[in-house]
């Protein structure tokens, strides 16, 4: 064949006459040898194409009708002579692609054959206690395997696929075992398949226990490709993370991920990120600290996060916001801001928002006669008709000297409605200023007619109605 192929190749070269346009000399041996071959010899048959692409195409076409017809017309002792001889063809082939320095695809489909029959064998074993000395012992070389198989074929997603069907008893010794190469095509395979998966909440909080305790602290680049599971970590394997609070890109992925953890999860990233916190860090941070930091900071531990300064706190207002923040921690942010600056704008008031209503009543009323005490006013409205609990000195101080409401008796019924959420909290004197229709129109407090002042106002319109 060489010998044929060399001769065609010099003919075709010298452009004789006597070679048939579109004449394809691979394609034409295929048809001599009676071959039928899935093969796509076009590559064989442009012109110019090498005798090792032709041998190749040959030699695919020859072990693809071998293959067909081996089992049907081959006695054992024939079978036996032909099997020595394909072995001694491989490793001629594997020799030539060495030696020659270029690709016959022989290493590579011994590779996907191999791979094929490993797959096979999962396939069909119902044993896992097999399958374990597979998965566990010989995982680096599967995933060599698969590798090779990245161009397109199901046989990597089969192999990745049993690491998910271990036994519960097994998976911490088989995972802590696998390769990094290994785990990354298990996380590639669980984030692209995990709706479908539906693996139970304790398999995935083993495998994540096994990812953080044994191959994250050997490689620290894996934690981005475990955020779909770090919603699955217990507070415990959090806690116990390796030292990487201070890389961009694991905080960057945490901060993604908090919200869909639980508040004990959250409190558990606060204090591993609070080792690397420490009083004095925080107060020689920047003002930025908090917008640098992100929504990690919020569930420092208090001891913590009672050191951030006035200045980052405002900076940083709306992070700390979105989060869940314990009510010790509101108070000291309202405190810390209010109390420090005595010229806050409308727009700061307006971005503290609630929290305005838990600062000391004295330092809100510093800014009385200001154009920022309507804002202040509103915000303490809001507060109440939602249910917040306000000192009532708070309230009348800022309530009793709006115009409206210096003349009780002049207030409309449905002005009164809407007020009505915050009458008890005026006290006795402007309550006595109100008549007794007036009175009368005043809805009862909901769910609250027990509560003081609540109580008070509601047994005070009783005894003026008798």
């Amino acid at each position: 064949m060489c010998t044929t192929y060399t001769n065609y190749t010099t003919t075709y070269n010298n452009n004789s006459t006597t070679v048939e346009p579109n004449f394809c000399l691979a394609r034409n041996l295929v048809s001599r040898f009676n071959w039928s071959c899935s093969a796509d010899l076009t590559s064989a048959c442009q012109p110019g194409a090498s005798q090792n692409m032709a041998l190749q195409m040959m030699v695919h076409c020859w072990v693809e009708n071998m293959r067909s017809r081996v089992e049907v017309l081959l006695t054992p002792p024939v079978a036996t002579v032909l099997e020595q001889a394909v072995s001694t063809t491989v490793v001629i082939l594997l020799a030539l692609e060495e030696v020659q320095n270029s690709s016959l695809h022989v290493s590579e489909n011994i590779r996907l054959s191999v791979l094929s029959s490993v797959v096979r064998y999962l396939e069909r074993e119902n044993n896992f206690d097999k399958k374990r000395v597979l998965l566990q012992c010989f995982g680096r070389v599967l995933t060599s395997l698969m590798q090779t198989a990245r161009d397109g074929t199901s046989d990597e997603s089969s192999v990745i696929k049993e690491y998910f069907s271990i036994p519960l008893s097994r998976l911490r010794s088989v995972l802590s075992s696998a390769h990094i190469t290994t785990i990354r095509l298990i996380l590639q395979y669980y984030n692209r398949n995990k709706d479908t998966l539906q693996l139970p909440d304790l398999y995935l909080s083993t495998m994540v226990s096994v990812l953080f305790q044994t191959h994250l602290v050997k490689d620290g680049s894996l934690f981005p490709e475990l955020a779909p599971l770090l919603a699955a970590a217990t507070p415990a394997d959090i806690q116990a993370l390796p030292s990487m609070q201070n890389n961009n890109n694991v905080r960057e992925t945490i901060n993604r991920n908090l919200k869909y953890m639980t508040l004990e999860q959250r409190r558990a990233f606060g204090l591993w990120f609070s080792k690397v916190m420490s009083p004095s860090d925080i107060t020689r941070g920047h003002e930025s600290l908090i917008r640098d930091t992100g929504n990690l900071i919020a569930y420092l531990p208090f001891h913590n996060f009672q050191h951030l300064l006035p200045a980052q706190l405002l900076d940083g207002l709306e992070i700390l916001q979105r989060n869940t923040l314990t009510s010790l921690k509101q108070e000291f942010i309202s405190n810390s801001i209010i109390s420090t600056y005595r010229n806050l704008t409308a727009q700061d008031l307006t971005r503290l928002g609630n929290l305005s209503c838990l600062a000391d009543p004295e330092d809100l009323l510093v800014y009385k006669d200001t154009e920022v005490f309507s804002v202040i006013r509103e915000i303490v409205m809001n507060c109440t008709h939602e249910g917040l609990s306000l000192p009532s000195l708070l309230v009348s101080s800022l309530l009793l000297n709006s115009t409206e409401l210096k003349v009780p008796s002049l207030l409309s019924s449905d002005r009164l409605a809407e007020l009505a959420h915050l009458l008890p909290l005026l006290g006795l004197p402007f309550l006595q200023g109100l008549t007794p229709s007036q009175l009368h129109s005043i809805p009862p407090c909901p769910s609250l007619r027990f509560i003081q002042p609540c109580a008070g106002f509601h047994y005070y319109r009783q005894a003026v109605h008798k």
